[in-house]
């Protein structure tokens, strides 16, 4: 499957390239009549579905709950109709850990659940990657790292510590700039493994 792009923005789904992304998990869309016990049907789940149709035919599916989103990448038979679905998850041993994520997020579906939130723990980098972000903003806006600083962290904070010999503060937005712009620049990939 060629992807032409790293992620693919539908509405609000982002689909992500199964080839960058371990937890994409793999499966094929056998055929089934909606009387079949165990088919799948897209229209009957408690949480939403996009469907993403590529040019060679393959299909994306993103189930999404209040807690995360599942991406499924079906790489034959058709999904629009109930269907059987046939997962190959274990293959390669490297991505396990996430494919068994994938599975529990899948089983939880199948069981006509929604997505929970206690398999979409928040990231412990998120406060420090929300600063990372904002100063980015505030840099590609051309605002000054004073004012930056001050839009993150305070006016009084900038104004005891922004003449600091030291220049902690002017380190940390510095630095906080730079990392920004290397997550746009591909380093947003290393959070996909």
């Amino acid at each position: 499957m060629s992807c032409f792009a790293t992620s693919v923005s539908v509405g609000a789904a982002v689909f992500w390239c199964p080839r960058l992304c371990p937890s994409v998990l793999p499966v094929r869309a056998e055929g089934a009549s909606s009387e079949t016990a165990s088919a799948f049907d897209l229209t009957s789940l408690k949480c939403r579905a996009a469907v993403l149709q590529l040019e060679d035919g393959q299909q994306q599916v993103l189930l999404r709950g209040r807690g995360g989103s599942l991406q499924l990448a079906v790489s034959s038979g058709d999904i629009l109709s109930p269907f059987l679905l046939c997962v190959n998850a274990i293959s390669p041993v490297h991505n396990l850990k996430h494919r068994l994520w994938a599975l529990e997020c899948l089983n939880r579906i199948r069981a006509n659940e929604s997505l929970p939130g206690r398999l979409f723990p928040p990231d412990p980098r998120g406060d420090r990657l929300r600063l990372v972000l904002r100063a980015l903003d505030g840099a590609l806006d051309r605002a000054s790292h004073q004012d930056i600083a001050s839009a993150l962290l305070g006016e009084r904070r900038v104004r005891l510590d922004w003449g600091d010999p030291g220049n902690h503060l002017r380190d940390r937005i510095r630095r906080a700039i730079k990392r920004g712009r290397a997550l746009m620049n591909g380093d947003y990939l290393g959070f996909l493994r």
